[in-house]
């Protein structure tokens, strides 16, 4: 684990609060504890669900040597922090502080100072359809339109992609093998699901069958037709193609990215590579729109 040589901060701090203005300080200052947050979490590769961040992050900040604080969960994603020690600058601290969370959920969040109290918030972003930016950080978005294919061995990105667009105010459809309440506990992803599974859809309402084509393909085209800039993101075409055949699965994505071309919606289809043969997997990719864009998340 990396220290912050605390000493070195308070000196930079008050040098800064002597030669520039206080705003400029201030803000300059924040933002070098932001990325310092989140440079020493990505080295570590830490992460923490949204119940885990009130202790992690607390004892994250004490072995960093920034400060001890209390974090308190108040609603939703609204964190309140209580400040024991601080070692270093305030400023930084808070910067800091805002940077290992944004780095440990893969969720913009920023820190707060009113009536004399401290909070985490998960950041605010506005959209203007597909020319929105993700906190500034991203520089280019899906196009509209058009239906993507996202190879990797691992799912986390792939969430990590919908929370943006749903934090960037998309209506988004997730279509997933996983347990919804799983995904909603681990990555906070509130939205529309279809349950790929046998369960009884009478005990769950999301719940669909992976040999239903024709109802996946009539919920999602209503959802797309329904909400203006839809994204709709699917996994387990695999548990699909077990369940049925390649090419049914095939001429079912066919039809779907012909459904998202007409209404200018964004669809991505995950893949882990590995579990189909190479043959199949080129087939989709000639048919969809191969992406790196989820790794830059």
């Amino acid at each position: 684990m990396l220290n912050v040589p605390a000493e070195a901060v308070k000196d930079l701090a008050d040098e800064m609060n002597i030669e520039m203005d206080a705003a400029i300080a201030k803000e300059i200052l924040y933002r070098f504890g932001y990325r310092c947050g989140k440079s020493i979490v990505e080295s570590t590769e830490i992460m923490a669900t949204y119940d885990e961040v009130p202790q992690v992050v607390g004892e994250f900040m004490e072995q960093m040597g920034i400060c001890k604080v209390s974090i308190k969960k108040i609603s939703g994603n609204l964190l309140e922090l209580e400040f024991q020690k601080i070692t270093t600058d305030i400023n930084f601290t808070l910067g800091a502080i805002a940077g290992t969370i944004s780095q440990m959920l893969s969720i913009p969040f920023e820190c707060i100072s009113e009536n004399g109290k401290c909070f985490a918030r998960e950041k605010t972003i506005t959209s203007e359809g597909a020319a929105g930016v993700f906190a500034g950080e991203l520089e280019k978005l899906l196009e509209n339109g058009t239906f993507y294919i996202y190879e990797s061995s691992s799912i986390h990105k792939f969430y990590i992609g919908l929370k943006r667009f749903i934090t960037c105010g998309y209506p988004a459809l997730c279509v997933t093998r996983e347990f919804p309440e799983q995904l909603k506990k681990k990555f906070g992803i509130e939205t529309r699901y279809i349950w790929l599974t046998g369960a009884d859809k009478k005990e769950y309402s999301y719940a669909m069958l992976p040999t239903n084509h024709a109802g996946l393909y009539s919920e999602i085209k209503d959802f797309i037709i329904s909400n203006k800039n839809a994204v709709v993101f699917i996994s387990g075409i695999e548990y699909i193609i077990s369940n049925t055949s390649y090419s049914h699965a095939l001429k079912f994505l066919q039809s779907l990215r012909d459904r998202i071309a007409l209404s200018e919606a964004i669809g991505v289809l995950f893949l882990d590579p590995g579990a189909l043969d190479t043959r199949d997997v080129k087939t989709f990719e000639r048919e969809l729109v191969l992406t790196k864009w989820f790794e830059t998340l």
